[in-house]
């Protein structure tokens, strides 16, 4: 998909809506695998930036966090229409969601092959295999950086 797509199907989204995304990206997986292995995910996001998240936004005010910054791989942060996007260090570009609270529905596939993450596991990388959550006593909200090219359908 390209960001003028993805800001096309949100443009008529009022800030703070929810919307549905889905990914289809290849998996991160350890040296020397020759299998094709796929993460196809479906989840909510919400169109707003991070910082106006309620938690994020309260703790800004009342000085228990600074404002948030970057991460470190982002170069420049830009929008199209009303859709914030960033683009890389690495000249990609990336659509920053604010993640809604429900589980993502997560297919994997081994060689187009639908196969459980416990099958494929050892062949996966530490990263595809943690399951993180955002930390609410230092004012955190959970949020994902996605390639654009990763992304199949926004709804």
């Amino acid at each position: 998909m390209h960001e003028s797509t993805i800001a096309q199907a949100l443009e008529n989204r009022q800030r703070g809506g929810f919307f549905t995304l889905y990914v289809d990206r290849p998996a991160n997986i350890r040296k020397g695998v020759a299998e094709d292995i796929r993460k196809q995910s479906v989840f909510q996001g919400q169109l707003c930036d991070y910082s106006a998240k309620k938690i994020v936004r309260e703790a800004i005010a009342d000085g228990t966090r600074d404002e948030p910054v970057l991460p470190s791989y982002v170069k420049e942060s830009f929008y199209v229409g009303n859709v914030r996007f960033w683009r890389g260090q690495n000249g990609q570009v990336y659509f920053p969601v604010p993640l809604v609270g429900n589980k993502p529905q997560v297919t994997w596939t081994k060689d187009g092959t639908v196969v459980t993450r416990d099958e494929i596991a050892p062949l996966l990388l530490a990263s595809e295999l943690r399951e993180s959550t955002p930390s609410e006593e230092k004012s955190q909200v959970a949020f994902v950086g996605i390639k654009v090219e990763n992304i199949v359908e926004v709804r």
